[in-house]
C-alpha cells in the first residue's frame, strides 16, 4: 500500500552518558528535505543523521530533533590558559604599582579577560554517545514509518472508494452516448420542419449530418484512455514503492480527457458526470499530494 508523508515517531535510549530522545516530523514535500536540530557540540552528527533518514523515505519535510539529557559527565569542559593569566596578573600587578593603586589582583579581575577561562566542546564525549542517538533515531523513524504507512492505508482506502465512483459515472456517459445520436437525428428533422414546413428531408443529407456529429462527438478514444489511467491509478495504490509523482501524473492525464470528453458532448445530462468527476478527481489530488 502507498505511505503517506505525514507522521511522527519518537524513539528514547538510556546511555552511561546520558539519555537521548530523538523526535522526528514529516510532512508532505515535492522533494525530501531534511532539517536537524541538536544540542550544542552535536553538529558533526547532523549528516549522519540525516543519511539515515534519507535511506528510509525518499519524499517529505522532515524536522528532527535530538535532546540529550546528560548523566553525570557535561558534554562541555573548561579550558584555562594559565600562561595568559600569568601574564596577565604580573601585568596588573606592574600597573597598579606605577600608578599607586596597590598590587592586589584577585581572581575576578583576571576572570573579566575572556581569553583566559573558555567553555569547549568535548567532542569526545559526542562521540562516545552517538550510538545511542543512531539508535533512538532508528527507533523513531521506524515509529514514523509505521505512522506513515498506517495513514497511507486510510489514504488508498479513501481514493479507491472515489475512483470507484468515477467508474459507475464513466460506464453512465458510455451507455448516454448511444442515444445522442438517436435524440440528434430526432433534433435534427424537428428544426428542419420547423424551417420549411413540409418540405421532404433528402435521407443522404440526414445520414451526412447524423455521420458529421457523430464524429466531432467520438469519445471513445477519451473513454478508453480515461479507463487505462484508472486501472493503472489503482495498480499503484497496491505497489510498495513512492508513487506519488506517478499518481499526480495520471490525474493530470484524466483531467485532460474529461475536459476534452465535456467539450466534445454537449448534453446536459453528461455535463452533469463530468462536473461529478472533475469534483472527485480534484478531491484526490488533494490527497495524493500527501502520498509518497
Amino acid at each position: 500500500m502507498v505511505r503517506s508523508m505525514t507522521g511522527y515517531g519518537q524513539g528514547e535510549v538510556q546511555a552511561p552518558g546520558g539519555a537521548c530522545v530523538v523526535e522526528v516530523r514529516s510532512l508532505n514535500h515535492r522533494y525530501c528535505e531534511i532539517a536537524v536540530k541538536t544540542p550544542r557540540g552535536f553538529a558533526a552528527l547532523e549528516n549522519r543523521i540525516r543519511e539515515t533518514v534519507r535511506s528510509r523515505f525518499s519524499r517529505g519535510r522532515f524536522d528532527v530533533h535530538v535532546t540529550v539529557n546528560y548523566a553525570t559527565v557535561s558534554s562541555r569542559r573548561i579550558v584555562i590558559d594559565y600562561a595568559l593569566a600569568r601574564q596577565l596578573f604580573l601585568a596588573l600587578t606592574d600597573l597598579g604599582r606605577e600608578l599607586g593603586l596597590g598590587s592586589q589582583v584577585n581572581l575576578s579581575t583576571l576572570l573579566e579577560l575572556r581569553e583566559i577561562a573558555r567553555v569547549e566542546e568535548n567532542e569526545h564525549h559526542v562521540e562516545d554517545l552517538w550510538p545511542a542517538v543512531q539508535e533512538a533515531l532508528d527507533v523513531a523513524v521506524a515509529n514514523l514509518e509505521t505512522m506513515r504507512i498506517t495513514e497511507g492505508e486510510a489514504l488508498g482506502r479513501d481514493i479507491l472508494q472515489r475512483i470507484h465512483l468515477i467508474d459507475a459515472w464513466l460506464e453512465q456517459i458510455k451507455s448516454r452516448l448511444p442515444a445522442l445520436l438517436i435524440e440528434y437525428r430526432q433534433k435534427f428533422e424537428a428544426r428542419i420542419s420547423r424551417l420549411f414546413g413540409d418540405v421532404e428531408i433528402d435521407p443522404a443529407r440526414l445520414a451526412q449530418e447524423v455521420v458529421f456529429f457523430t464524429e466531432r462527438s467520438d469519445v471513445t478514444e477519451e473513454m478508453t484512455r480515461l479507463h487505462t489511467h484508472l486501472t493503472e491509478f489503482k495498480r499503484l495504490l497496491h505497489v510498495h514503492e513512492p508513487v506519488g509523482r506517478k499518481l499526480d501524473f495520471l490525474l493530470q492525464e484524466m483531467n485532460r480527457e474529461i475536459n476534452t470528453t465535456s467539450s466534445k458532448v454537449a448534453d446536459s445530462d453528461v455535463a452533469v458526470l463530468v462536473v461529478d468527476i472533475k469534483s472527485e478527481l480534484e478531491r484526490i489530488r488533494e490527497q495524493a499530494q500527501n502520498i509518497e
